[in-house]
């Protein structure tokens, strides 16, 4: 099974980027595949492929995290891996203290597996991008599109299973940890 662990976004915050994504998509010259807004989270670390008996240490060591609860808003759009080849259009979020329980997590689990080694950006994914007609124009848009600063308190994070359809990735979650 893949896992991954994530913040599930509440409902208002979810309602400001499905404006969002509708904006740039009518704005913007390009084929994208759209991220269902039930999908939207913020990934805190991919586990990737994970047995059964990894999985329970996981839920152990979740578990075991002690992080108080934290404020994250909404901040400005941008692409991966660069406007040059844009794949993924996202928003990113503002929080040091986002970092910090990424850290934990990362302590937490690094004695049952190994973890993608990539620098955490927190960042909700809004669409993959299969084609840009007109990359300039797609990157002023971008980056003058106006994000409103929306923010909101993390009370919980979330194990999740991940399944890989024709339509896109389904989510299950598996367990909910509450921030102290």
């Amino acid at each position: 099974m893949r896992l991954f662990i994530a913040i599930k976004l509440p409902r208002n915050i979810v309602e400001v980027l499905i404006k969002l994504q509708a904006f740039i998509i009518n704005e913007a010259d390009i084929d994208v595949r759209l991220v269902d807004p039930q999908n939207f989270h913020i990934t805190l670390a991919f586990l990737g492929d994970c047995n059964q008996e990894q999985l329970q240490q996981i839920k152990v060591a979740l578990q075991a995290i002690e992080q108080q609860s934290f404020t994250l808003c909404l901040d400005s759009c941008g692409v991966f891996p660069n406007f040059k080849h844009p794949r993924i259009l996202w928003v990113s979020l503002l929080s040091t203290a986002a970092q910090e329980f990424v850290l934990k997590i990362q302590h937490a689990v690094l004695p049952i597996m190994a973890l993608d080694e990539r620098d955490f950006k927190a960042h909700v994914t809004l669409a993959r991008i299969k084609m840009v007609r007109d990359a300039v124009t797609f990157k002023d848009l971008i980056e003058k599109v106006g994000v409103p600063k929306e923010c909101f308190k993390v009370v919980n994070f979330v194990l999740f299973e991940s399944h890989r359809t024709e339509k896109g990735s389904l989510y299950k979650a598996l367990e909910t940890y509450n921030l102290v």
